[in-house]
């Protein structure tokens, strides 16, 4: 019996390990598809320009507003 529940506990361990590296490889996968860092800096610096060109058409054409 005791033989038994020796095997029944290493073939959960060898069940458990597997569940984790399957998980780390569903993780693997999901990070791999992310956008890298070129991609990343490429939206910051569309995103900074956009924000200026918005306020300065904004002080500008404004009517009553700062531009003044």
């Amino acid at each position: 019996m005791l033989r038994l529940d020796d095997k029944v506990q290493a073939t959960s361990n060898l069940s458990g390990e597997l569940a984790r590296q399957s998980d780390l490889a569903a993780l693997h996968d999901r990070v791999a598809r992310l956008p890298g860092y070129s991609a990343l800096i490429v939206a910051a610096v569309i995103a900074a320009v956009l924000a200026a060109s918005f306020t300065v058409a904004l002080i500008k054409f404004l009517p009553g507003g700062i531009g003044l």
